[in-house]
């Protein structure tokens, strides 16, 4: 069996709030990219996994994906096994919920494998204890998230299949950092999601440019200061919209064209950036 796990892009990230348990109440609108890891599975009487693509990805019980499948043997009894080879190509510490989109799949693909019948709604709460994004993943498509990550809701907009270049700078950053990192007086998203997600479906870029919205990317930048100098570059080679992704350290410039794309990716990757050339998708 063969699933994948597709990486996500956040187009709109605002902190709104704090729980009494430190966990910060954002409100984002997501939308899944085909950039995509590919996890294979064949049943076994034990659990392994093994990596390909990252040496640092860990293979131990830290791993996302090892915690999802003993997450699904707990939750329903089940004791069968599976041999997991997971490839990766989205990159770690970039807020592309990378890791999240792994242990995502592999509920799903597990849940069928073993037969265990939950449904997804009952994944998503077991994937939320595991990581905050595991909800969106296991959903898909483009949708407007809140809570911690937990609260997943459909977003009625026909957007097209928007030609991107994400930019990975050499940092990788971890989300809790960039938190404590955030400031008070970091800007704000200067629309608020409805808004955002209405100008995004009308192609009006030049509001959207504007808007800062990523609400931790000032903070991300202090951090990693190459956020900042690839948005600048995407913008200098012809992306009409440019932003850092999550908690970063993972930039998308939008193109309104593959041609386009192409083009500047070749330049960008002649000027030492390493791109990837990926597109939204509505699944």
């Amino acid at each position: 069996m063969q699933s994948k796990a597709y990486a996500k892009l956040n187009w709109y990230l605002n902190v709104v709030g704090k729980r009494a348990d430190g966990y910060h109440l954002l409100d984002m609108m997501n939308q899944r990219l085909s950039l995509h890891d590919t996890l294979d599975i064949v049943e076994s009487n034990q659990l392994t996994l093994t990596v390909h693509g990252d040496g640092m990805i860990p293979t131990w019980n830290d791993n996302l994906v090892l915690k999802a499948a003993y997450a699904l043997q707990d939750a329903t009894g089940c004791r069968r096994g599976a041999d997991m080879v997971l490839s990766k190509r989205i990159p770690a510490g970039a807020g592309l919920g990378g890791g999240s989109a792994d242990a995502a799949a592999t509920l799903s693909a597990l849940n069928q494998l073993w037969e265990t019948q939950l449904n997804e709604a009952q994944l998503s709460t077991m994937g939320a204890r595991i990581g905050a994004d595991i909800p969106y993943c296991l959903s898909g498509g483009l949708k407007r998230v809140q809570g911690i990550g937990e609260v997943v809701m459909p977003v009625s907009a026909d957007l097209p299949a928007y030609p991107m270049i994400i930019i990975k700078p050499e940092a990788s950053l971890a989300t809790r950092d960039v938190f404590r990192e955030l400031k008070a007086d970091d800007a704000e998203p200067t629309m608020n999601a409805d808004e955002f997600i209405a100008a995004l479906a009308q192609g009006n870029f030049a509001a959207l440019k504007s808007a800062r919205a990523n609400r931790l990317q000032a903070a991300a930048t202090r951090l990693a200061p190459d956020i900042g100098r690839a948005v600048t570059s995407l913008y200098d080679h012809g992306a009409t919209f440019a932003q850092m992704t999550g908690s970063g350290s993972a930039v998308y410039g939008v193109y309104l064209s593959t041609g386009m794309r192409d083009a500047a990716m070749e330049t960008m990757q002649q000027q030492g950036h390493l791109c990837i050339a990926t597109e939204t998708i509505n699944y």
